[in-house]
């Protein structure tokens, strides 16, 4: 019995493999940009996912994708702070993969970018 198999029954077959070995871009960078204007912050990132590969039978390369995420806060007191943000403030999404059409899903199960396209979101810190 060879070590990758465990029972008799190899526990990784050759889609999880490649996945293993592709599915996360060889490339990633991020770039953020925070000023402060006293009690005002704000926040621009740019998160930057290079190419990937969906395992299905036919690999399609998922396009590398750069997504911008901005939030503004507000030091209401010394213990309460305000949030607005938003990821992907441009609503982009993972190209759209042919073999996963038969799915109901046009996009890559394991895409790095995530499928749900943009989110805004607001959060209250209280501090004690």
């Amino acid at each position: 019995m060879s070590q990758n198999q465990v029972s008799g029954v190899n526990p990784v077959n050759e889609s999880g493999i490649f996945n293993l070995e592709n599915n996360l871009p060889k490339n990633r960078a991020s770039l953020s940009l925070e000023p402060n204007f006293g009690k005002f912050d704000a926040s621009v990132r740019a998160n930057y996912f290079g190419t990937t590969f969906d395992e299905r039978s036919q690999r399609e390369e998922l396009e590398a994708r750069t997504l911008i995420d901005l939030d503004f806060s507000y030091q209401a007191s010394e213990t309460v702070q305000l949030i607005l943000g938003a990821l992907n403030v441009f609503d982009t999404y993972p190209n759209e993969v042919e073999t996963r059409a038969s799915q109901g899903m046009p996009f890559p199960r394991r895409t790095t970018i995530g499928y749900s396209g943009g989110q805004v979101y607001f959060k209250a810190i209280y501090k004690l």
